[in-house]
């Protein structure tokens, strides 16, 4: 009687078990331990454009696709154009990322993408500056040498896309703020040369001028228009995709200048000795005036700062060039201003 009450206890406990064992197989396992799949399961924050932090984050995504699809052009701009971030979010962040990543695109195309191709997006950043005179910050998105991509206001406690340049063209920021382009007339205006400009009205949007007789009638190169918005602009720029790679242990020294030819250059500096994270040696000499001569400078990051009795003020290293700008004049014949330095020439120790 116990052998068989035993072993219908036994069968009881099987069946039991086999029957739990079953009803598992089709019921969600625990995912403790198994990865759940994030795009139906965990909770995303919308992609929004209401803060210059929105934006910022969004001019990130579409400069990180510029190397994508450079390698897929020449084609229609179309969904490629989008990165993988941006596809699901609403109407509005996507034309801002649409028109930031068009005016981005043509700038990679003319001055970044054939010569340094990857390397091209280290050249995109920002900068924060009152341009108009307001008292708020406007958002610039630029490259380190000062090409205009787009520009955001503060309206209304949201940032509003006030200006892109969807064509690459050579805009430059002037003194009282006003965004202009210069360019030349075709044979029927005797080559004369114009300005096209836009000023800001009293709710912080942009008003279109219109074209003018330039007031100087010569060319100004690139180079030229932008150093005036970079004297224009007295905010720091901040690189958007993180600090550049400057430890070059095995240059000995640098030669930047504004001129391929040494003899007629008009600003050089020269970087040499021990390039440190936080010491640098260095000259600048502006062609003509005078020369601050191999000086000790501080280094913070892309940053060179510098000092002696003749004047101050720093080095920006760019992605392809440098700037000079002199802040601070101690002697009545050292100017200020800021200089583009695009050609180089170094040794090796």
């Amino acid at each position: 009687m116990k052998k068989r009450t035993s072993f219908a206890l036994i069968c009881v406990l099987l069946f039991s078990l086999l029957l739990t064992t079953s009803c598992n197989l089709f019921q969600p396992q625990d995912q403790s331990s198994t990865p759940r799949d994030s795009s139906s399961n965990a909770t995303t924050p919308p992609i929004t454009a209401t803060s210059y932090e929105d934006v910022i984050s969004i001019y990130r995504m579409a400069v990180k696709h510029l190397g994508t699809y450079y390698n897929l052009y020449p084609q229609e701009f179309a969904n490629d154009m989008y990165a993988e971030e941006i596809i699901n979010a609403d109407d509005k962040a996507k034309e801002v990322y649409q028109n930031i990543f068009m005016a981005a695109f043509e700038l990679f195309m003319d001055e970044f993408g054939v010569k340094y191709q990857g390397n091209g997006i280290n050249a995109y950043g920002y900068t924060l500056f009152d341009i108009n005179g307001n008292g708020t910050d406007e958002l610039i998105l630029m490259s380190d040498e000062c090409d205009i991509v787009s520009i955001f206001a503060m309206i209304d406690d949201k940032a509003t896309p006030v200006f892109h340049n969807l064509k690459g063209k050579r805009y430059f920021i002037t003194a009282d703020g006003s965004i202009k382009n210069r360019y030349q007339g075709d044979r029927s205006t005797d080559y004369v040369y114009f300005e096209h400009t836009y000023t800001w009205k009293s709710d912080d949007t942009l008003f279109d001028a219109g074209e003018n007789k330039a007031p100087i009638n010569e060319h100004i190169g690139r180079k030229e228009l932008l150093e005036i918005t970079k004297q224009n602009i007295s905010s720091m720029f901040v690189r958007l995709m993180g600090p550049l790679t400057l430890q070059k242990s095995e240059i000995m020294t640098w030669e930047w200048s504004n001129n391929t030819y040494r003899d007629r250059y008009g600003v050089r500096t020269d970087i040499w000795g021990n390039f440190t994270h936080s010491n640098v040696r260095l000259s600048v000499s502006i062609s003509g005036v005078d020369e601050i001569r191999d000086i000790s400078a501080k280094r913070e990051g892309d940053f060179v700062y510098f000092e002696d009795e003749k004047a101050s003020g720093r080095i920006e290293f760019n992605a392809q060039s440098v700037w000079v700008i002199i802040d601070n004049s101690k002697d009545g014949n050292f100017p200020t201003g800021a200089w583009l330095l695009e050609y180089i020439s170094y040794s090796k120790g």
